[in-house]
C-alpha cells in the first residue's frame, strides 16, 4: 500500500497543469485558428432552414399558413399519392360511422381529426374542382396524421417482417390500420430510428 502511494506521488510530481509539450507552441496555433475562424460570418451565411436542419422543410416569408410548412417537406409524393382517402370522405359524411369510429379501441382515431370530419371539412361538391381537390388534401392529412398517431403508440421494437408474409405486409402496419406500404414505409423512415 505504502509503495503504490510513492508511486502515485512521484508520478503527480512529474506531470504539472502547465506541462504542455511545447505548451507555447501550441497556444500561439490554438489562437491564431481561433481569430481566423469567422463563427459570426458562418453561422450568418446559413439559412434559417440550415440552422434547423431536424425541421420540415418551412417558408418564413409565406404569406399564408398552408405555404409555411409545404405538404411535401413533410411527407414524399409517392406516400402522399398512396393515402386511400375515400373511406375516410364516406365516414365524414355519416354521423353514424364517425360516432363508431370514436368508439374502436384498436384502431385510434384521435380527437382532433375526428373534429376536423364533424365540422371543418372543405365542402365537395361541384361548385369548384379546387374545392374537391382541397377536400382531398385535407383529408389525406388527417389519414398521414392518423397514422403518425398510431405509430406514435408504439411502446416496443418494431420487428421485420416475417419472410411467409406474402403481401409484404408488415403484421404491425395491418394491425394498427395503415393500409398502403408506401405510407408505412415513409413513417418508418422518418419518425423510427435506425
Amino acid at each position: 500500500e505504502k509503495a503504490r502511494k510513492k508511486l502515485a506521488a512521484n508520478a503527480a510530481k512529474l506531470v504539472k497543469h502547465d506541462a504542455v509539450l511545447d505548451g507555447a507552441s501550441l497556444n500561439a496555433t490554438v489562437s491564431t485558428a481561433l481569430e481566423a475562424t469567422p463563427a459570426e460570418d458562418a453561422a450568418a451565411a446559413l439559412s434559417e432552414q440550415q440552422k434547423r436542419p431536424s425541421h420540415p422543410r418551412f417558408d418564413l416569408a409565406a404569406s399564408a399558413a398552408r405555404d409555411a410548412y409545404p405538404r411535401d417537406g413533410m411527407v414524399g409524393d409517392i406516400a402522399w399519392g398512396s393515402l386511400k382517402w375515400a373511406s375516410l370522405d364516406e365516414a365524414a359524411r355519416s354521423e353514424a360511422q364517425l360516432s363508431a369510429m370514436a368508439g374502436e379501441e384498436i384502431r385510434v382515431w384521435p380527437p382532433f381529426v375526428l373534429r376536423v370530419l364533424r365540422s371543418a371539412l372543405p365542402k365537395a361538391g361541384r361548385v369548384a374542382e379546387r374545392q374537391t381537390s382541397e377536400r382531398a388534401d385535407v383529408l389525406r392529412g388527417l389519414l398521414y396524421l392518423t397514422y403518425m398517431v398510431r405509430l406514435y403508440g408504439q411502446s416496443r421494437a418494431i420487428p421485420p417482417p416475417a419472410a411467409a408474409d406474402g403481401d409484404n405486409h408488415h403484421p404491425l402496419a395491418r394491425k394498427l390500420g395503415i393500409e398502403p406500404m408506401d405510407a408505412w414505409r415513409e413513417l418508418l423512415v422518418r419518425f423510427t430510428a435506425p
